[in-house]
């Protein structure tokens, strides 16, 4: 009893929020999908960090396909389809991220009774910036659930009938079972990125902050150009946020431009000797970092 007690309590799960949270790679992140995501408002900002309620959670998994980081894991919403088509009944309404990873698997058509959804406008902007059909709102009534019930004894003819593959996806430990991953955007449509992100070389200083920051490694520099892997761009905004001239804007659109590149000239700072980046029209001769202790008027160790 006590295996069996076991190997049941492996089936249930948990929903985490793990270290690869925004919050937990800098204070400064303002990300808030998975509370403003949550239909029960069971997430909380607490020390600066999003807490489960676990009083109030349904086990829903609402938040799991909006993280941007996919750092929240445990089970998706559970949606039903039926003849590729979606079926939306009393439960949350599908993100944007879950509309688009049904769409790119032939699920085009959506049965609800309202269409005036924020997510399903957003998806079909997308959908036709990328060129492609909207979602359809059909009525699809006449779907039934067809899915028999097992016993103890076809419980396991199941596993044993179906395949270990199968068996894998519905009897096996929840924790092997997660699909976050799945949500992912920048991989869901090839050469395409979903979002823009956009330097403004009038007030950026090149100081680097969002290049160390960013956990997809969108922002790089090789050989005086500025390389930005929109492809790889997730919408996380932390490149915005640790921005402290406020130079960088990401927005949700779908275009071709896979890589941006922006000319920049290395320099030796005239004070330290250390090297920097600045925008080829600009004359400055200081890093930023004496720049702004001359600017502040703070003592310099290199001399005035």
């Amino acid at each position: 009893m006590g295996m069996l007690t076991t190997w049941l309590e492996s089936l249930a799960y948990e929903i985490d929020i793990t270290a690869g949270c925004l919050h937990s790679l800098s204070r400064k992140s303002t990300c808030n999908k998975c509370i403003d995501g949550c239909p029960v408002e069971a997430i909380t900002l607490s020390d600066g960090k999003p807490v489960i309620n676990e009083q109030l959670c349904t086990k829903c998994g609402a938040c799991i396909p909006v993280c941007p980081q996919t750092a929240i894991h445990g089970r998706s919403p559970e949606r039903a389809v039926c003849n590729d088509v979606l079926l939306i009944n009393e439960e949350s309404f599908p993100s944007v991220e879950e509309l688009l990873y049904f769409y790119k698997r032939g699920v085009h058509s959506l049965s609800y009774k309202d269409n005036n959804q924020q997510s399903l406008n957003v998806a079909n902007k997308l959908l036709f910036e990328m060129r492609l059909p909207a979602f359809k709102i059909i009525d699809q009534t006449n779907c039934k659930d067809n899915e028999p019930g097992y016993s103890r004894r076809g419980f396991f003819q199941k596993a044993v009938h179906e395949g270990r593959k199968l068996a894998a996806t519905t009897i096996t430990p929840a924790k092997w079972r997660f699909n976050h991953s799945v949500f992912n955007i920048p991989g869901m449509f090839d050469d395409t990125s979903l979002y823009n992100a956009v330097i403004d070389s009038s007030t950026c200083t090149v100081c680097e902050a969002c290049f160390k920051l960013c956990p997809e490694h969108v922002f790089s520099i090789d050989d005086e150009v500025i390389i930005i892997n929109q492809k790889d761009c997730t919408g996380c905004s932390l490149c915005a946020d640790v921005c402290t001239h406020s130079s960088i804007t990401v927005s949700l659109k779908a275009h071709k431009e896979l890589t941006s590149r922006m000319e920049t000239r290395k320099k030796a700072c005239s004070h330290c000797g250390n090297a920097f980046y600045s925008w080829p029209n600009e004359s400055n001769e200081l890093c930023e970092h004496c720049k702004n202790r001359r600017q502040n008027g703070y003592l310099s160790p290199y001399g005035n």
